[in-house]
């Protein structure tokens, strides 16, 4: 017998589906445990988006938080055989985007189960892929399916409401790339489109990220450590 779905929403619809009630969960009253920090960083290549997460893990070390990282995909993502850079498509860029939603609830819940105060630094946030497929069809004069594109765009606004804190490298052209980077990753044209596109997929989401640039990342630094410690001791778990 064929699936029928509108048969099996129509025997589903008197279910008591459960929805937010505002009321606390039972299993959450009198918790004294604090629900892990999340914070994630996009932006084009070569910005200093490992550099800063590097000396903010150091920082928030020193303050007593246990430290999570989500690594860049990309190299995962070609060595599984996908195109990544400006050959980017649909399918990389899905592949990009889940693996990195796995990989931050796994880390979401080791420091939840660890206790303390915990904080999970994203090296490029989801929505960040989105803009890279972006530049990418701009460059190749490509498109998606309009189901593609809706798909990709739907994922990416719903997990980055799951950032408590959002930053954005800003691309200095003045200054030269760092030394050892593959032909592919200097091309400056993709480059810039790139931090165009994540840019406009930031606006297209309606998302308030702190920038970071070459010359203001301690004081950014600074700021998100004031609060982190802020916002983790008001996040109740």
């Amino acid at each position: 017998m064929p699936f029928a779905p509108a048969l099996c929403w129509q025997g589903l619809s008197n279910w008591p589906f459960p929805r937010g009630s505002g009321k606390t969960p039972l299993s959450a009253k009198g918790s004294t445990k604090v629900k892990p920090f999340k914070l994630g960083i996009m932006g084009t290549h070569s910005t200093g988006k490992t550099t800063f997460l590097a000396g903010l893990k150091a920082k928030l070390e020193t303050e007593g938080y246990v430290i999570e990282s989500v690594g860049d995909l990309a190299r995962d993502c070609a060595h599984k055989g996908f195109p990544i850079l400006d050959r980017h498509n649909y399918e990389s860029t899905l592949w990009i985007m889940v693996t990195g939603i796995q990989l931050e609830l796994e880390a979401m819940r080791r420091l939840a189960q660890d206790g303390r105060p915990g904080l999970l630094l994203v090296d490029r946030a989801v929505p960040d892929a989105l803009g890279y497929l972006l530049a990418a069809l701009v460059k190749r004069n490509d498109f998606l399916s309009d189901d593609e594109y809706t798909y990709l765009f739907d994922l990416a606004a719903s997990h980055a409401r799951t950032y408590q804190l959002t930053l954005r490298t800003v691309l200095d052209p003045t200054l030269p790339l760092r030394q050892g980077m593959k032909s592919a990753d200097r091309d400056p044209v993709f480059r810039n489109l790139a931090a165009q596109c994540v840019n406009d997929v930031i606006k297209r989401l309606g998302l308030s990220p702190l920038n970071v640039t070459s010359t203001n990342a301690e004081r950014v630094m600074e700021t998100v450590v004031a609060t982190v410690k802020q916002r983790a001791h008001a996040v109740p778990a």
